[in-house]
């Protein structure tokens, strides 16, 4: 089963490529973690490409396995990742312009949790999305519980799974998560920010001539306003509106 998995993943990766080479340079074949942040990053760069006359196809997939089939080339870079990604996976080069920032939130059931600072976390039990760079290096000497969606992590956390006391998320993928499918849960944002995430979008190496054109324009996005604009009206329509 293992074995058939992986071929049926090797032939999926051939097929996006074969869609690349065919398409020539009017198409390029990302990947996306698959939480609310990597779609509304998704739907800012597929925008960007757009204006490059490119057509952006996006996979959104598991965090972890996006990153791994982007670094090898599988895939052509990867949408939004935060700056040490470049450090780490030097197959992939990172478009300099920081083209959008998130929070890092806590977000939790018990009163009792106070988080002020990083070094908080050291006291409690957080659940982190596998294959998320910033929330592992947040909890990489203390406990913590890995999910593969937000979804998951708030399941988890309102079950008190392996006495869960706290789950790590962006703004954007907390917020939208709760609004569309915990309205009632009881979860609660923390006021403060953990860390501020700036996030670059990174091509592999074979696809680096296409930095300084993407680059220009994601800076021009910036500058217009365009990529706020593109924000705020992902949020409201995610959320609908009907956040508590």
């Amino acid at each position: 089963m293992r074995l058939l998995v992986t071929g049926m993943i090797l032939l999926q990766c051939a097929c996006w490529a074969a869609a690349s080479e065919d398409n020539g340079s009017t198409t390029i074949v990302l990947g996306a973690a698959d939480i609310t942040s990597g779609h509304l990053c998704g739907n800012i760069i597929k925008k960007a490409y757009r204006r490059m006359g490119i057509d952006a196809q996006i996979k959104y997939l598991p965090a972890a396995r996006s990153l791994a089939l982007s670094s090898q080339g599988s895939l052509d870079g990867e949408v939004s990742r935060v700056f040490s990604v470049g450090e780490r996976y030097k197959t992939l080069v990172r478009v300099p312009a920081s083209y959008l920032s998130f929070h890092g939130k806590v977000f939790t059931l018990k009163p009792s949790v106070r988080v002020n600072k990083p070094l908080d976390l050291k006291n409690y039990s957080s659940g982190i999305l596998n294959g998320i760079v910033y929330s592992e290096k947040l909890t990489q000497s203390y406990r913590r519980i890995y999910g593969n969606s937000a979804s998951q992590l708030f399941n988890m956390l309102i079950a008190d799974h392996l006495n869960m006391d706290l789950v790590i998320l962006t703004e954007v993928t907390g917020r939208t998560a709760i609004a569309q499918e915990f309205p009632n849960a009881g979860i609660k944002m923390a006021k403060g920010n953990l860390m501020d995430l700036p996030v670059y979008h990174y091509l592999h190496k074979s696809k680096k001539a296409l930095l300084p054109k993407i680059e220009a324009v994601l800076r021009d996005m910036l500058a217009s306003g365009e990529i706020e604009a593109i924000k705020e009206s992902f949020i409201i329509n995610y959320t609908g509106g009907h956040e508590k």
